[in-house]
């Protein structure tokens, strides 16, 4: 790094006011079940293009071949890009349509996972309020089964689901 870029960046660190790091406990984890996105018009092109241009030249790098789709796409009139749009827009709606069935599938996941912890809850009420010695044998071997502190096998406001 150049001493001026090095002089301009501490310049700015000065004045800057905020964290200095960013924070990552907030990230989401992608959730691997969810739909895939559409994909957009010109990754259609390049689906119906690139194996013709490879198909002439079979030793072209794949990088220079969407380089070379990318020059077609760009000469194309908007007459000729329809047909990959009307795709497109066509994936986006079924993509739509993908995502709220999923969202309603993990919902009724969630909702039924709620359920069988409550279920589990209701069994082991009993057992904890009973001065048996082999109760208290249940409860750790059903804490250590469902991977949960003993605390938090009755505590409702848990909603941890394993």
């Amino acid at each position: 790094v150049s001493k001026k870029d090095r002089e301009e960046y501490e310049r700015k660190l000065g004045e800057f006011e905020g964290p200095l790091e960013v924070r990552t406990d907030k990230v989401k984890k992608k959730d691997l079940s969810a739909p895939k996105r559409s994909p957009p018009a010109f990754f259609l092109f390049v689906k119906v293009k690139g194996p013709q241009l490879k198909e002439l030249n079979p030793k072209t790098p794949h990088g220079q071949i969407v380089k070379e789709c990318g020059k077609f796409w760009r000469n194309m009139s908007d007459s000729e890009k329809a047909p990959y749009r009307e795709e497109e827009q066509n994936l986006r709606a079924q993509y739509h349509v993908d995502v709220e069935k999923w969202k309603e599938a993990k919902k009724k996941e969630e909702k039924e996972a709620q359920e069988k912890l409550e279920e589990e809850r209701r069994k082991l009420i009993p057992l904890l309020e009973s001065d048996e010695p082999e109760s208290a044998e249940v409860i750790a071997a059903a804490a250590a089964i469902s991977a949960r502190p003993r605390e938090n096998l009755l505590n409702p406001q848990y909603e941890k689901v394993v």
